[in-house]
């Protein structure tokens, strides 16, 4: 904490006339890209410590532990966040700190190769995260500040399917919301996609399959699905880059095992987005 500047009335009255007043960070400054870096590390560790495909022998006690401590540390990364009066970036926005923090948040609690069941816990975070990152991306459109389209695009889709398989996944947090308030999500995170991305036919496709899991999620508000819907819980799993697990869903007792992740992810990459009217820098986020 610094000791209080030595400031009289007069240059208070007058904050213009050569006064040293500091109105937070400048947005020229290194502040914004020093953050991003602090949060490039978290997220190195998380995906060395989760996501690898040879750790896949960690005790439950042991993830948790590691889960809670990079919990805290995006925690104080959010809380630490530069604040700028007038951003002269996407990248200076709250929103977009809250955007980076929820992404990392789910990037934690999804489905991962050390922990391919979530549990409760998890699930609720991952919805959270999910839910609240697309609200945030809804902010930044209605401001006309979404820059890093390619980004975007794939981090909202994330989003999409990460809070439809959380609430698939778990009956009590289905209790939390009802039928109409996912419903909305849903349409909310679909109409972002067409928004931001100007059309094109792989956001189509990524719309398409936000909608075909959202019709299988809705379900479940009513009955739950017989077996044979087990292919839609293989998809989510799919989508999270797992190879090689048997999986199952909170709601089920029987386990599926998972297709390779490039299956979905080679359909919908198969045009590629329409780089266009992307700038270059979107690719070094």
């Amino acid at each position: 904490m610094p000791l209080p500047l030595p400031l009289s009335d007069e240059v208070l009255a007058n904050p213009d006339r050569d006064s040293q007043l500091s109105f937070g960070p400048d947005v020229n400054d290194l502040s914004t890209f020093l953050h991003i870096i602090e949060l490039r590390r978290i997220n190195a560790e998380i995906y060395k410590s989760l996501h690898s495909a040879g750790d896949t022998n960690l005790a439950g006690t042991n993830i948790d532990v590691i889960r809670v401590q990079h919990h805290t540390r995006l925690s104080r990364w959010l809380v630490s966040a530069p604040r700028y009066l007038v951003p002269a970036s996407m990248h200076q926005t709250p929103e977009w700190f809250q955007i980076a923090y929820h992404q990392a948040i789910m990037n934690l609690y999804r489905p991962s190769h050390a922990s391919p069941v979530s549990t409760i816990d998890a699930l609720r975070h991952c919805a959270d995260s999910s839910i609240s990152l697309i609200s945030c991306y809804g902010a930044l459109y209605a401001k006309n500040k979404v820059t890093y389209t390619f980004v975007a695009l794939t981090s909202l889709f994330m989003a999409g399917v990460t809070m439809l398989y959380s609430l698939r996944a778990s009956a009590a947090l289905r209790q939390e919301l009802t039928r109409g308030v996912v419903k909305s999500n849903i349409g909310s995170c679909t109409t972002l996609l067409r928004d931001i991305s100007h059309g094109g036919a792989v956001v189509e496709r990524s719309v398409e399959i936000i909608e075909r899991l959202g019709r299988a999620t809705l379900a479940f508000f009513e009955s739950v699905p017989g077996l044979e819907d087990n292919q839609v819980d293989t998809e989510f799993m799919s989508w999270f880059g797992l190879k090689g697990h048997g999986h199952h869903l909170l709601d089920r007792s029987p386990a599926q095992p998972t297709p390779s992740a490039d299956v979905p992810w080679n359909d919908l990459f198969e045009y590629g987005f329409d780089l266009g009217n992307i700038c270059c820098g979107d690719m070094l986020v």
